[in-house]
């Protein structure tokens, strides 16, 4: 077997980072254990291989125009591409962790339809880096929950997560709904860091449905709140007591796990199958079957170097090449 891992897709200041670089090295590392030849490119677009590793993903959905050139060259590479990539990703529970933890889905970074070899991957697999995950589920049970106040959190605008939903349209959606259902209800808009200007304000991107529906917002229910976080701050911010609305961002699993009602409204998110998908549903969050998951998809760095994940997934993945 012959995996190509694509450099170019990497930008340029990861490529410069040891811990970004350190994912890649780990997972070649790894494969070469199990006897998978490696090569490494700079090539923009796919070469013959049987799998390849890309870093993270693109916005399919924006014309090439609007990106910039490493993220024309991750849609070069997957549109020339048989298909059967990994991309490397982040950490679902970032927030959650000091140290590099990784997950690698297969052919897609959508949940719904990407392949993670769960069935060959053990259910009680368990790590000591994880322990502290456990232990903040048995603290969310005992938190203070309420129904007075919502927070909408966006994923980054122009960002694959959002899997083309303008995340404006859809907030304003919501808010629609709510208002006419509880006209004082609270309502706080939280935008993605990656949105946010290092001075402060709002950086509305390319997509001008967003820039549409932000005006829209504003003018007709001006007392909707904005805020605007700083980068790495989610867990630190988060509202307890709020319930917490999401389209597919992963903060949304870091949300299920603080014990707080968590409303998920895409199928591509990781946290689709243990969360409400309206606010009418009553049905709770499953944080014991989120983190199951987890642990069956998250790997530390010294778990792919060593080969572990390679001993997992390898069967699966000859099942489908």
């Amino acid at each position: 077997m012959k995996l190509v891992i694509y450099k170019a897709s990497l930008p340029v200041k990861a490529q410069k980072s040891p811990e970004k670089m350190s994912g890649f090295t780990a997972f070649a590392a790894g494969a070469k254990r199990h006897g998978v030849s490696i090569a490494e490119t700079d090539a923009g677009e796919s070469i013959r291989c049987d799998v390849g590793l890309v870093f993270s993903f693109v916005d399919l959905h924006q014309p090439d125009a609007n990106l910039i050139p490493y993220m024309r060259v991750r849609k070069r590479i997957f549109n020339t591409s048989a298909g059967n990539l990994f991309f490397f990703e982040n950490d679902v529970l970032k927030d959650y962790n000091n140290k590099l933890v990784m997950r690698f889905p297969f052919r897609s970074v959508y949940d719904h339809e990407a392949e993670y070899f769960l069935d060959h991957v053990p259910d009680e697999r368990t790590d000591a880096a994880f322990k502290h995950i456990e232990a903040d589920i048995k603290k969310g049970s005992r938190r203070r929950k309420s129904e007075d106040k919502v927070v909408i959190t966006l994923n980054r605008l122009a960002g694959y997560g959002r899997c083309g939903v303008a995340q404006f349209e859809w907030a304003y959606n919501l808010i629609k709904d709510l208002r006419a259902k509880s006209p004082s209800r609270g309502i706080t808009i939280r935008l993605h860091p990656g949105n946010v200007k290092n001075r402060g304000g709002i950086n509305l991107t390319q997509v001008q449905t967003d820039k549409r529906f932000y005006k829209t917002i504003v003018n007709e229910y001006p007392d909707v709140k904005m805020y605007l976080p700083k980068r790495k701050t989610y867990l630190e911010n988060l509202d307890g007591s709020a319930i917490h609305v999401f389209n597919s961002s992963s903060a949304s699993c870091e949300s299920i796990l603080r014990g707080g009602k968590t409303v998920v409204t895409h199928p591509s998110a990781f946290s689709w199958n243990f969360s409400p998908h309206s606010l009418e549903d009553d049905t709770p969050s499953d944080p014991i079957g989120l983190l199951s998951k987890y642990k069956k998809t998250h790997f530390t760095k010294g778990e792919v170097e060593s080969g572990l994940y390679w001993d997992y997934i390898k069967n699966g993945l000859k099942e489908v090449l």
